[in-house]
């Protein structure tokens, strides 16, 4: 361990706070005044590094050889997540219909990645982003932005039975798995550097319970498209109510990850508990509806089951909250 040098913090301009940096630690790197140094910024310190490090570019190189689509497209996106820089596709002659899934995958999976060299046998893709413009708290914050504005239409969507908003959300599940992707991609990346290790696991698996509430927005909005107008306005009716619960308790998570609000959390946690079980009624309750056809009865069961899963991950994500500021 290096050693401990304490410094008073020191306001100038009236808004600016400045501490002084150890005369030996600036003679040993040779800085002089006007030189630029990276601050690292953590919840709990900030690590002060002397110049960037520039980090050494990963490359991995999968070679066809008659594989599978679907094998190639895994192995393009397990590179990805593993924090690789480039990956390069090689075969013999790199069919058309090869070329065409790649850059179907970058453009669905990977943000950032772009093709940068085309030929006969060899695609390249390389990491165009600059990492450090697109945080992982940044990616949580916009996942958190893309369930907000999906869920806020949902109630609207289900009630309406409007079936080109219902076709909107859907278009929008892409963004989030591509965010989802990143998110872990600058996890695993991150994982080796000065960083809370119990944070980024609780990061990932907040980011998971984000992606699985809009695949639950994005399954109530298919079945939006399938259904026909139901025997009773009523259902519709109760259906908006319900989901407009969902869409309260997630704004509610939402604003608790913004501010940090562990209290907030905790109550996000009580309040879903009753959600369920209004969930729970209404469902036992539609089993003895006489007036409604199986189809429709499926198509309602779905409805509720997912908006009951949108309160339960809010409430996950409220413990995670909790954890993420309490931590030490």
């Amino acid at each position: 361990m290096g050693e401990i040098i304490h410094r008073k913090i020191q306001r100038t301009g009236g808004t600016t706070f400045i501490v002084s940096l150890p005369k030996k630690w600036v003679e040993n790197h040779n800085l002089k005044e006007g030189d630029f140094i990276t601050l690292v910024v953590d919840s709990n310190e900030i690590v002060i590094k002397a110049r960037e490090e520039k980090e050494e570019e990963l490359t991995a190189v999968i070679k066809i050889s008659d594989k599978d689509p679907k094998l190639l497209e895994r192995l393009v996106i397990s590179y990805y997540l593993a924090g690789y820089d480039v990956v390069k596709i090689v075969d013999d002659r790199i069919s058309e219909e090869y070329r065409s899934h790649i850059k179907k995958i970058i453009k669905k999976k990977m943000i950032g990645f772009e093709v940068v060299d085309e030929d006969i046998n060899v695609i390249e893709i390389r990491s165009l982003v600059k990492e450090r413009e697109l945080s992982i708290d940044l990616a949580i914050a916009r996942m958190f932005k893309i369930g907000s504005f999906l869920l806020g239409i949902l109630p609207d969507v289900v009630h309406d039975l409007n079936e080109a908003n219902a076709r909107l959300i859907i278009q929008n599940d892409d963004d989030m798995d591509r965010l989802y992707l990143y998110t872990i991609r600058m996890i695993r990346k991150n994982r080796d550097r000065r960083t809370d290790i119990g944070k980024l696991l609780i990061t990932a698996m907040l980011a998971k319970a984000l992606e699985r509430i809009v695949d639950h927005i994005v399954r109530i909005a298919y079945t939006v498209i399938e259904m026909s107008r139901p025997s009773y306005r009523e259902i519709l009716d109760m259906l908006y109510n319900i989901l407009h619960i969902s869409n309260e308790i997630y704004i509610s998570t939402y604003n608790a990850y913004i501010h940090k609000n562990t209290i907030l959390a905790n109550e996000v946690i009580s309040r879903v508990k009753d959600a369920v079980k209004k969930f729970d009624y209404i469902t036992n309750q539609l089993r003895d509806n006489e007036n409604l056809s199986s189809d429709e009865i499926i198509h309602i069961n779905t409805i509720l089951e997912s908006g009951k899963r949108i309160c339960e991950y809010s409430a996950d994500i409220g413990e995670m909250i909790i954890d993420l500021n309490t931590s030490i």
